[in-house]
Order: structure tokens, then C-alpha cells, then sequence
């Protein structure tokens, strides 16, 4: 999944093992609820879209992120676009 050469071994954990995303994603709202300078903006919105299929992670011909982890030169600027839409609406 994150062949990347300078993947973290961390990274590369969390892509390939659900069990571990999870339980890192749960941390990640625990501290959010904690803290109220926190606040935890979910990208699932953006692919997350279909009944069928999830999380239909294909994008044009591909994939959105075709290592599982980083997003490709084509996704990135519409992610980016979408992460900032919901910031912006989170504020």
C-alpha cells in the first residue's frame, strides 16, 4: 500500500491495517472532544458518496489514492478544494 521510500513504518500501519485506522481515528475525536480548540473534519464526505459502494475510492481513470495512503496529482487539488469547503463550514 505506501510504497513510498520514505513511508513511516506508522503510516504504512494504519493504511494496511483497519484495526489500527480505527482505533487511531478514536483517539483523534477523544482529543477532539476534549479539547475545544479541536475539531475533527472527516474527507468520507468526498467518496463516501455511494450506497453500493461505500467508499468508492476510483477517481477518472484511477484511483484517488493509489498507494491507499496519499492522494494522486489529479485528486489532490479537488480534495483540497473539498477539505477547505468543509473547514470552512466546521468554523
Amino acid at each position: 500500500m505506501c510504497h513510498a521510500p520514505g513511508c513511516h513504518w506508522f503510516l504504512r500501519q494504519l493504511v494496511e491495517r483497519h484495526d489500527l485506522a480505527e482505533h487511531w481515528n478514536a483517539m483523534l475525536r477523544d482529543a477532539a472532544k476534549a479539547d475545544p480548540r479541536l475539531q475533527v473534519v472527516s474527507i468520507d464526505s468526498v467518496f463516501c458518496k455511494d450506497t453500493k459502494v461505500p467508499c468508492d475510492d476510483s477517481f477518472g481513470d484511477g484511483l484517488a489514492r493509489p498507494d491507499g495512503a496519499h492522494f494522486s496529482a489529479t485528486a489532490a487539488p479537488v480534495v483540497a478544494r473539498a477539505l477547505l469547503d468543509l473547514v470552512a463550514r466546521t468554523r
